[in-house]
């Protein structure tokens, strides 16, 4: 077997599908497997509890993490060795796309808004660079929902207090993966407190 060398980084992260803020973040080489992120990055303080997510996380040792911790595995199923994709899976399949690309949102506008490009030598600098491009999207998300609670164009659905979901996703330069979930029995965080969060967070990640 040739081992054939992965240039590249991915960046994963978490959002919150009510507000699109990024909740949790990991930057690995491109080489790293996706499946092995999805503890680090699901937060476990999110409102839902379902986790949306593609086949790049399936794997029994998850769903059993999943399930081990109330939360219900909605992850894309892969397409068997040597067999066609059932029709049944398929449309299972492209049902979880709706809800888990809306993760793909944040990725277009860090790289049509941001210019988002990443070229350096070592994760460290890598990891840098998209700590302040995530935080660049959350400011802005910030902005747009504080104008839009003063302009009072926000409502929740049906009068309830709206959930507030979450959304992972990782990303390499050739290609955008993306999952999401939920999970219940915590409050929302509002706009400003999730931006707080994050800069503190943030600020305890710094590489050395």
């Amino acid at each position: 077997m040739i081992a054939l060398p992965v240039l590249g980084y991915k960046s994963h992260i978490s959002i919150d599908r009510r507000f699109n803020f990024i909740r949790e973040m990991a930057a690995t080489s491109a080489s790293d497997a996706d499946g092995r992120l999805l503890r680090q990055v699901v937060s476990m303080d999110n409102t839902g509890y379902e986790l949306w997510a593609d086949s790049g996380y399936r794997s029994k040792r998850n769903v059993k993490w999943l399930s081990d911790r109330m939360l219900t595995s909605r992850v894309h199923r892969r397409k068997p060795m040597g067999k066609p994709m059932s029709k049944a899976t398929a449309r299972a399949n492209a049902a979880r796309s709706s809800i888990r690309a809306h993760v793909e949102h944040v990725f277009a506008h860090q790289k049509n808004k941001f210019g988002r490009f990443i070229r350096t030598i070592g994760l460290a600098r890598a990891e840098a660079k998209l700590t302040l491009c995530n935080l660049a999207y959350k400011s802005n998300r910030l902005i747009f929902h504080e104008r839009r609670e003063t302009m009072g164009c926000f409502r929740p659905r049906s009068g309830k207090p709206a959930e507030s979901p979450m959304a992972i996703a990782e990303t390499d330069p050739k290609a955008d993966h993306s999952a999401s979930g939920r999970r219940r029995g915590h409050q929302a965080i509002p706009p400003r407190q999730q931006l707080t969060r994050f800069l503190r967070v943030s600020s305890s990640k710094r590489p050395q």
